[in-house]
């Protein structure tokens, strides 16, 4: 069978084609390898006691956020406050110091104020977790965010603890937890009894 210039010149453009686009998807896997790369650098360089500053303030959302529950299932943000009328999510990272300082000041928060609207995400860890410390939490309300998240899926400077209304925005920020007790008991004791 004989080729004809033009059925050549197609060949040769198809095949041209599947190089390229071979060579691209294997120049974006690498890229992607380069990138996650770099965020376990970047984590693994941050001093222990420098928190993330990438803020997350009154009106936003969770959504920019992939979390994974104790099991290990990947789950969007939004999660956290399903259908609760106030959820209180508090993030932290088991090798900050400051984070760690504050654990005992949240046993006594809890304590007090009790633990079924309140959920914990850990930032930079490799695994999921069951616990935190010595909080009373069960497994459901615990979400850790990977170190290879892309650094705008961090919620700012931890410890930061926010207040979530039912449809997921964030509607109070408060770096410490004596911040958010103050403004809990502040709206309970107002005419209204408003939420933080």
């Amino acid at each position: 069978m004989r080729l004809t210039a033009s059925t050549a010149r197609r060949v040769f453009a198809v095949g041209s084609v599947a190089l390229f686009c071979s060579a691209f998807v294997a120049l974006v896997a690498q890229n992607r390898r380069l990138r996650s790369q770099q965020q376990l650098f970047l984590a693994a360089a941050r001093p222990k006691n420098q928190s993330l500053n990438l803020g997350l303030e009154v009106g936003d959302t969770l959504t920019r956020f992939e979390l994974t529950d104790a099991e290990g299932r990947r789950l969007p943000g939004e999660t956290v406050s399903a259908g609760r009328a106030l959820t209180i999510a508090h993030f932290l990272n088991r090798k900050c110091d400051a984070c760690l300082h504050e654990l005992p000041d949240w046993e006594d928060f809890l304590r007090v104020e009790g633990t079924e609207n309140v959920v914990f995400i850990a930032c930079e860890e490799d695994r999921p977790l069951r616990s935190i410390g010595e909080l009373k939490l069960e497994p459901r309300q615990i979400f850790t965010i990977a170190p290879t998240a892309p650094l705008r899926s961090h919620p700012g400077t931890i410890p930061l603890t926010v207040t979530l209304n039912s449809c997921g925005i964030v509607t109070g920020v408060f770096p410490s937890v004596t911040q958010l007790a103050k403004a809990v008991a502040a709206s309970s004791s107002s005419p209204t009894g408003g939420s933080p």
